[in-house]
Order: structure tokens, then C-alpha cells, then sequence
């Protein structure tokens, strides 16, 4: 991807970071919301790569943990960086031609993030915190066809339209 691609997708990334107290507070239900930056960051890893992804991971880790204190540093670092990672070595054909992989690969991503956070900061009730996981990662899945449209007509607009994908058909 070019340099403008690059900048565009890690600008939504951040943005949606610094928005995400304010999106969670609007669109919760309970402790159910979704995980906009850590959806974006799943589209930025399937775009950019691995690399990209790692470095705007640890960036969107860094605006979350100035969010979530009480959660710790380590535990949100390492579940962005690790999602952005992950995600970047996913093949991004598949999934950026295919609506209903990309659902999935976003409810995974928000899924692992989770997972990570759980087990830096263990609670003892595993299973309100599998339901609210379980919540955002819908959430997030429902909301993640947005950011794929946004990100992928970029990215066809500056490689051209030869290289124009599927918008989640």
C-alpha cells in the first residue's frame, strides 16, 4: 500500500481510539459496546501488514491505556500490539473481498484483544466477562463493514482501479 494509505487507515485507527470512551458510552448496552479501535486496527493489519500494524497497535495501545488505567500498561500494550500483529499476517485478499470473513476476522481480532486483557487482569467471574467479550466482539462485527468500506476505497483509489477489491460482496 502507498504512503497515503498508510496514513489514512493509521489516522482512523487513533481517531477511533481517542473516540472509543465516548462511542462505548453511546452505543453500550450494559458492559456490551463496541471495540472501534481495535476494529480499525484489524483493517489497518489486513492492509497494511504486519509491521504497520504492530506500530499503530502499540500507538492505539498507548491512547487506550491513558482510557483504562485500572487495566494496567502491559496488559493493553501487548493485547493491541499483538491483534495489530496478527492480523497483519492474515491474508488480506481473503478477507478484504469477502463481507462475511471480514465479520469474522474482526470478532476474532476483538476476541484475542480480550483474551489478552483477561489474562493480564484476571477477574474470578469468568462468565460475565466471556458474555461482555463475547458482546463487544458482536458489536464490533456489526460495526467493522464501515471501516473495510473506508479503508478499501482508498486503497483502490490510490493503487487505481485495476487493483480495485470486492467492497464486502
Amino acid at each position: 500500500m502507498g504512503l497515503l494509505t498508510f496514513a489514512v487507515v493509521a489516522l482512523m485507527a487513533v481517531l477511533a481510539a481517542i473516540c472509543q470512551p465516548a462511542i462505548a458510552q453511546t452505543l453500550s448496552h450494559g458492559v456490551v459496546f463496541p471495540d472501534v479501535a481495535t476494529t480499525c486496527l484489524v483493517v489497518a493489519g489486513l492492509l497494511l501488514g504486519p509491521t504497520e500494524a504492530l506500530v499503530i497497535g502499540f500507538v492505539v495501545g498507548l491512547i487506550s491505556v491513558t482510557q483504562m488505567g485500572h487495566v494496567g500498561l502491559g496488559g493493553v500494550l501487548v493485547s493491541r500490539c499483538l491483534v495489530g500483529l496478527l492480523a497483519g499476517h492474515a491474508s488480506a485478499r481473503v478477507y478484504m473481498n469477502s463481507g462475511l470473513a471480514q465479520v469474522g476476522v474482526v470478532l476474532a481480532g476483538v476476541l484475542a484483544g480480550e483474551t489478552v486483557l483477561f489474562a493480564f487482569n484476571p477477574d474470578p467471574s469468568v462468565f460475565p466477562w466471556l458474555w461482555a467479550a463475547l458482546g463487544r466482539a458482536l458489536l464490533s462485527a456489526l460495526v467493522a463493514p464501515v471501516f473495510f468500506r473506508i479503508a478499501n476505497g482508498l486503497a483502490a483509489w490510490e493503487l487505481g482501479d485495476a487493483h480495485r477489491p470486492s467492497l464486502g460482496g
